[in-house]
């Protein structure tokens, strides 16, 4: 009897292998990895340990990026929260004291992505409140390149996008078939499971360096070196609910958002010139 029922089940694995493999790929939860590149110069950075900096200037951080044919949800992975690297830190050195604050990497953010609709719910936390920018999503000006390689086992095709403050560098897969990504980006014939933010100097790399010669290094995530790796997919079929647009906070335009973040950050740098030093570190 035994025997029969060994036979049984090495009969039938075969069949699950092949469900599994079949499975629909255009719905389903995938967890990325953003690995940011942050740095810092000036009288602060050299009030630092060689430890502390590195801490700093590497931030590793997890989001989780529910989808379906129609929409996403890119959110906190609850799995991680506990790995992420801190929104904010504090040393103490030559008598002062250094606070870092990563504005805009608060946990609770989350993005809405309806692909069929073109439409983009963005919550995001700032300095302890909390916004709800309602807009059109971006247009994509995607260029697809020859170069191939894989990740996770999808052969993955690359794309480049150039904006005014960065260059994005994309890989997506056409093995699965959602125009859909993490940090709202997509647009692309099919799932983007890595993504790359290259700075392009600026008016305010040149500022930051004034800025540092009285003791205050502001510098900005946006302008640091970001990637974000896809590192597990699981294709399922999603309860009912698991994807809807964020509904709290106050409701601003994107660039009332962008007003609000450069006046309080200009509050900051006021407020640690003052104090005799300090940094702050921004994300758009």
């Amino acid at each position: 009897m035994r025997k029969v029922l060994i036979v049984a089940l090495v009969a039938l694995f075969p069949l699950v292998t092949m469900a599994q493999e079949n499975a629909p790929k255009n719905e389903g939860k995938i967890v990325f990895t953003t690995k940011s590149k942050v740095k810092l110069s000036g009288n602060i950075a050299n009030m630092l340990s060689k430890e502390q900096l590195e801490k700093l200037q590497n931030r590793v951080t997890h989001k989780e990026l529910l989808f379906n044919s129609k929409e996403s949800v890119y959110k906190r992975y609850d799995a991680k929260k506990d790995d992420d690297t801190p929104s904010e830190q504090q040393f103490s050195s030559g008598g002062a004291n250094v606070v870092i604050k990563f504005a805009g990497a608060s946990n609770d953010d989350k993005l809405y992505y309806n692909v069929a609709e073109n439409k983009v719910v963005d919550m995001r936390t700032f300095m302890g409140r909390r916004f709800l920018i309602k807009d059109e999503a971006s247009k994509a000006a995607w260029k697809i390149k020859g170069e191939s390689k894989k990740i996770l086992g999808y052969e993955c095709k690359k794309a480049v996008m150039e904006k005014e403050k960065l260059t994005i560098e994309a890989w997506f897969t056409m093995q699965i078939p959602v125009a859909a990504g993490p940090e709202g980006y997509g647009k692309l014939p099919g799932m983007i499971l890595e993504l790359k933010k290259i700075p392009k100097p600026s008016k305010a790399d040149k500022e930051e360096r004034k800025e540092s010669e009285n003791g205050v290094s502001i510098s900005t995530t946006q302008r640091a070196a970001t990637t974000t790796t896809a590192t597990k997919i699981n294709f399922t079929k999603l309860d009912k609910g698991a994807i809807v647009p964020p509904k709290k906070g106050k409701k601003v335009t994107r660039k009332q958002f962008r007003k609000i973040v450069k006046k309080k950050t200009e509050e900051m740098k006021e407020m640690y010139r003052n104090k005799g030093g300090g940094i702050r570190i921004e994300r758009n």
